[in-house]
């Protein structure tokens, strides 16, 4: 059972615990076969009454074709697959026809699936928005809608009128986000703007009306947005959205502002022991594909294109994690397109200075070694987060820093005041022995697993099953039980409840001021989020199989959450 001991708080933020959950995942019984804003809506509540002071979230900003929440083609506008499509929160949608919309894509059907059907799903969305703007354009000129759209537009006209001229060109090309497939007049927001001005009329108030039609779902979303925050904001709970560190390659952030990127190489991660899932990610680690920044141009700007995104993000979220905050020291690149990587993965490194005229991938701007690079890249990311931290205001900032990072990486974060994160058995004394709670440094986040690791459950499973060639996870369950005080004995057991509600309490008694799990692991679930390196159906699709509003009366649930609120009391973390 917990004891009683309790930590002092960090001066920014209080002392709590908080749960992550992927939108999708979510259901509510009227959902469009994804989760979307009123589902996560209905968890907020479902999280602060368990005593909870955050819900973590996925990226929110929009995909193209790829389901991956971290390959947006845009870092300001909000994806319509988390639209509450709803008639209530979409007044201008009739009832009449968003139901027979509903019936034609066979709603019920999507709902049932245990994946969610990105296709399916994403035309659905669509055909229900597009719905809605029919019905918004018919509005006559003195509504309020249309007076609340106009400020909305004029407000973020920086970014809004690259993105809708981008999103309208896709539809142009197929739904293609693939700018280098385009004709050559459209891949540049001037040269497309040119190329508009000498269209036909009737063609060019087509996609007048195109960009219109974006930019009312633009409106739309952020108002659904901050709505829910408001909501949260009432509830004293904080949503943690997720900044990723780079964009999509094909984005219409590539398209507005060219200048600021780097599109000669593409940006990743080395080779890690962990993530050997593929032949080509062991080789040469991982190709993510999306583009460098020109720090340069960044600077001389003041950051004027991150300070844009994080201030969007405050908009409607209280606190954020930005992924692979690494990036901002020196970043790890390619210089092949990912999908070029099937050529490259079992050639040597001659072989390929050779297809790539001289370049292979490493750190850039400069590795970590010797002591005066590392300083260098100390300074730049110190340069680079004072902007950060500047444009975020009162939100709070958390650094994703796992994998393989230099030494000075996260104190530096600590003193910036920017809690990185701690997965217990990754975090080991030089004999390889697990670190204990007490010893963790209070400005930090631990947790059990991100989106790309197994639960908590799985990790036990495979320790128990000690497949050949799965030495990690063996030594991971390991590591698991001996933080968590449980005999490594048992792990030739399946996990027990009271087990599992131990290893989550280990974690929540340390000293760092964050904890968060994942909503797999305070139900005990195995089901995996993403499989880094990986494209499989499976990944980014997840659901759970009951819906939100149920989560305080299902049997499955409640066996282990109900004794959350007395765990968090006993942690120290329960900050109502």
């Amino acid at each position: 059972m917990p004891s009683s001991t309790t930590h002092p708080s960090s001066a920014d933020i209080p002392r709590c615990a908080g749960v992550l959950a992927p939108i999708f995942s979510l259901r509510h019984h009227s959902d469009c076969g994804i989760g979307d804003i009123r589902a996560l809506s209905l968890f907020c509540r479902w999280a602060r009454n368990l005593g909870l002071r955050f819900v973590q979230i996925l990226p929110v900003n929009e995909t193209g074709n790829d389901p991956s929440p971290y390959n947006a083609i845009s870092s300001r506008a909000l994806d319509p697959l988390h639209l509450d499509a709803s008639t209530t929160a979409l007044p201008e949608l009739s009832a009449v026809r968003a139901a027979e919309i509903m019936e034609r894509h066979n709603v019920a059907s999507l709902r049932r699936k245990n994946r969610v059907n990105y296709p399916a799903v994403r035309a659905l969305k669509r055909e229900l928005a597009e719905a809605a703007f029919d019905g918004f354009e018919t509005l006559p000129a003195n509504h309020p809608s249309l007076q609340a759209f106009d400020r909305f537009y004029h407000a973020e006209s920086e970014w809004l009128e690259g993105y809708a001229l981008f999103r309208a060109l896709m539809d142009l090309n197929n739904g293609s986000e693939r700018r280098d497939l385009w004709p050559a007049p459209q891949r540049e927001f001037q040269t497309a703007r040119q190329w508009i001005g000498s269209l036909p009329e009737q063609e060019r108030a087509l996609l007048e009306k195109k960009q219109r039609f974006y930019r009312y779902l633009q409106w739309r979303l952020f108002g659904q947005w901050e709505n829910l925050k408001s909501e949260c904001d009432r509830m004293g709970l904080r949503l943690m959205g997720d900044i990723p560190f780079g964009v999509g390659y094909h984005s219409a952030d590539v398209f507005t502002w060219p200048e600021q990127f780097d599109l000669e190489w593409t940006g990743g991660a080395p080779p890690e022991r962990v993530f050997r899932c593929d032949p080509f990610t062991a080789r040469w680690g991982q190709n993510w594909g999306i583009p460098l920044y020109r720090w340069d141009v960044m600077e001389a700007d003041d950051f004027f294109w991150w300070r844009g995104r994080v201030k969007t993000a405050g908009r409607i979220m209280g606190a954020f994690r930005i992924d692979h905050i690494l990036g901002f020291y020196r970043i790890y690149r390619f210089p092949w397109r990912p999908d070029a990587n099937a050529e490259f993965t079992t050639l040597s490194e001659e072989a390929a200075r050779e297809r790539t005229g001289g370049r292979l991938p490493g750190f850039f701007p400069r590795e970590d070694w010797p002591q005066e690079n590392a300083e260098k890249n100390r300074r730049d990311g110190e340069m680079r987060l004072r902007a950060i931290l500047d444009a975020a205001g009162e939100s709070w900032v958390i650094g994703e820093n796992l994998g393989f990072v230099p030494d000075y990486m996260t104190p530096h974060l600590a003193s910036l005041r920017i809690p990185g994160i701690i997965i217990p058995f990754w975090t080991k004394r030089q004999d390889g022995s697990v670190l204990t709670g007490d010893e963790y440094p209070e400005v930090s986040m631990v947790t059990w697993g991100t989106h790309d690791h197994q639960p908590v459950a799985a990790i036990w499973e495979e320790g128990r099953q000690r497949p050949p060639g799965h030495e990690s996870s063996i030594e991971a369950a390991e590591l698991m039980a001996d933080f968590s005080g449980i005999p490594r004995e048992r792990l030739e057991h399946r996990i027990r409840p009271e087990e599992h509600l131990r290893i989550l309490f280990a974690a929540l008694e340390s000293r760092s001021v964050l904890a968060v799990f994942m909503i797999s692991d305070y139900l005990c679930l195995s089901e995996r989020i993403n499989v880094p390196g990986s494209v499989a159906a499976e990944n980014w699709s997840w659901r759970l199989s009951f819906d939100t509003d149920a989560l305080t009366s299902r049997t499955e649930v409640t066996k282990y959450t109900s004794f959350l609120p007395s765990y968090l009391r006993a942690a120290g973390r329960m900050t109502f």
